[in-house]
C-alpha cells in the first residue's frame, strides 16, 4: 500500500506541475524518477517516457503551438501538434494494455484516463483550428460554433477522475468553461439578449481570473472591468481568450449602450471601454465615422422576427414578465398595417445622433427589401430614395443586426471611405479578426 502511495504521489507532483505550467519542475520530477527504485519497471519506464513527451506537448499547446510545426524530438513524420497528441495517445493506450497484463492498477487507471484527456486535447485543437479558419474565410456565426464545442465538453466532462489527475482535470475544465462561456456569449449577443450575455461574460471573467491565479501571475491589486495584467508568465492561449472576452465585451457595450447609459454616464462608459484593450471602442468609432463622413445618422437595427420570447435589451426575466415589451410578427394582429408590423418587428439598438421615426421606418423598410443582399453578411446593400433625396448604406454583421449609414443626397456606391468602414466594422463586430488572430502572427 505504501508503494502505491509513493507512485501516486509521484504522479500527483508531475501532473500538478504540468497543470500549473511549471514545466521545469515537471522535468525535475521525471529526472528524479530515475533514482527511485519503486519506479524501475518496464511499465513505469514506458509511462515516464510518455509523460516527458506529454509535458513537451502541453507546453506547446498553451502557447498555441498547434498552429506551428513541432520540433523533431517527437520523431514522427507528421509533426503537427495534433499528430503529436494522437501518437502520444496510441503510446498511452499501449501502456494501459501492458500495465493491465502485469497487474499495475495505478498505471492502468492513470493511462486509461489520460488517454481520454488526450482525446479531448485533439478535439479542442480541431475546434481552435475551425475557429481560426472561420475567422479568416467567412462571416463568423457563434451559434454555428457552439454545437461543436458543447459536444466536446459533454463527451469529456467526466474524464480524469483519478486523484493523480485532479489538477490536470481542473486546468482543462477551466479552459473549456472559459471557451464555452465566450462562444455562448457571442451567440447571445447576436440575439441581442442582455442578461444572458452579461452573465456569460462575467462567468468567463471569473474563470479567467481563477486560471490566472492558479498560475501565480496576479498581483494583489483589485481587478477592474477589462483590465488584465500583462505578464510573460501567462501563456498565449490564456492571452487570446482574454482578448476574445474583451472583444465580446466591447460589442456588448455597443449593443446595450442605451441600457448602460441609464446606470452611469457616457464618460464612465467611455473610460471603461478604454480598459478593454486591445478591443475597439465601437461607440467612439461610429461617432468618429459619422462626423468625418457627414452621415445624417449611423444606426444599428435589430430584427426580432420569430423571437416570440424576446424581451428587449434590459434586465428582464421572460418567465416572470406578464406581457412582453416587444411583440414578434406572429403576435401582431393580421389587420395591423405595414408601419405597425415594422414597429413591432424592428428595434433601434443604437443611433448617432438620435433621429426621428421617419429615418428608422425608412431603414427598416429597406432591410425588408434587401433580405437576400444582407443575408450573406459580407455585402453592402445601397439604396437611393428619390423622394427623400437620401442614400442608405447597410450591412448585416449578425443575421438579426444591421449597421446602416444614412446620407443626404445621392452618394456614390464607390465611396471607399464608407464601404471600407462598414465592411471593416462589420467584420470586427462579428469577431472575424478576433478568431483569425488565434494563429500567432496573424493580423
Amino acid at each position: 500500500m505504501a508503494m502505491m502511495d509513493r507512485e501516486e504521489e509521484f504522479l500527483c507532483n508531475f501532473f500538478n506541475s504540468v497543470s500549473h505550467l511549471s514545466f521545469d519542475k515537471a522535468k525535475e520530477c521525471l529526472d528524479r524518477s530515475k533514482d527511485e527504485a519503486f519506479l524501475q519497471s518496464p511499465a513505469w519506464n514506458l509511462l515516464i517516457s510518455a509523460l516527458s513527451q506529454f509535458a513537451a506537448a502541453e507546453k506547446s499547446y498553451v502557447d498555441l503551438g498547434f498552429f506551428a510545426r513541432q520540433k523533431s524530438l517527437f520523431k514522427i513524420k507528421d509533426n503537427s501538434l495534433r499528430s503529436v497528441y494522437e501518437h502520444l495517445r496510441m503510446e498511452i493506450k499501449k501502456i494501459d494494455t501492458v500495465s493491465r497484463e502485469v497487474g499495475n492498477k495505478t498505471i492502468a487507471a492513470v493511462a486509461s484516463q489520460l488517454e481520454d484527456s488526450l482525446k479531448a486535447r485533439i478535439e479542442l485543437i480541431e475546434f481552435y483550428e475551425l475557429m481560426q479558419g472561420v475567422g479568416c474565410s467567412k462571416p463568423v456565426k457563434f451559434c454555428d460554433l457552439l454545437g461543436s464545442l458543447e459536444h466536446i465538453v459533454e463527451r469529456h466532462d467526466l474524464a480524469c477522475p483519478h486523484l493523480s489527475l485532479t489538477w490536470l482535470k481542473a486546468a482543462h475544465s477551466l479552459e473549456c468553461e472559459v471557451l464555452l462561456h465566450l462562444v455562448r456569449a457571442g451567440a447571445e449577443l447576436a440575439e441581442w439578449r442582455f442578461l444572458p450575455s452579461l452573465m456569460l461574460l462575467h462567468g468567463a471573467h471569473t474563470r479567467l481570473v481563477a486560471w490566472e491565479t492558479s498560475l501565480g501571475a496576479r498581483s494583489s491589486e483589485s481587478w477592474r472591468l477589462g483590465s488584465f495584467l500583462t505578464s510573460t508568465r501567462l501563456p498565449l492561449l490564456h492571452q487570446w481568450l482574454v482578448k476574445l472576452k474583451s472583444g465580446l465585451s466591447a460589442k456588448f457595450a455597443l449593443l446595450f449602450y442605451n441600457t448602460l447609459l441609464q446606470q452611469t454616464t457616457a464618460s464612465d462608459i467611455k473610460a471603461l471601454c478604454a480598459k478593454l484593450t486591445p478591443a475597439v471602442d465601437f461607440t467612439q468609432r461610429l461617432q468618429s465615422f459619422q462626423h468625418k463622413s457627414g452621415a445624417v445618422a449611423v444606426c444599428i437595427v435589430f430584427d426580432n422576427y420569430g423571437l416570440t420570447d424576446h424581451e428587449g435589451p434590459g434586465y428582464k426575466i421572460p418567465k416572470l414578465q406578464s406581457t412582453p415589451t416587444r411583440l414578434s410578427p406572429s403576435q401582431v394582429s393580421p389587420s395591423a398595417n405595414e408601419s405597425q408590423l415594422i414597429e413591432h418587428r424592428f428595434a433601434q439598438v443604437f443611433c448617432i445622433p438620435q433621429t426621428g421615426q421617419h429615418n428608422f421606418v425608412e431603414v427598416t423598410g429597406l432591410i425588408l427589401e434587401s433580405t437576400s443582399e444582407l443575408s450573406s453578411l459580407d455585402k453592402i446593400a445601397i439604396h437611393y430614395n428619390q423622394k427623400d433625396q437620401c442614400s442608405i448604406f447597410m450591412i448585416n454583421f449578425d443575421p438579426r443586426l444591421t449597421l446602416a449609414a444614412v446620407f443626404n443626397g445621392k452618394k456614390s456606391d464607390k465611396d471607399t471611405m464608407v464601404t471600407t468602414f462598414l465592411l471593416d466594422t462589420a467584420a470586427q463586430l462579428r469577431g472575424n479578426r478576433l478568431l483569425a488572430s488565434l494563429k500567432p502572427g496573424s493580423k
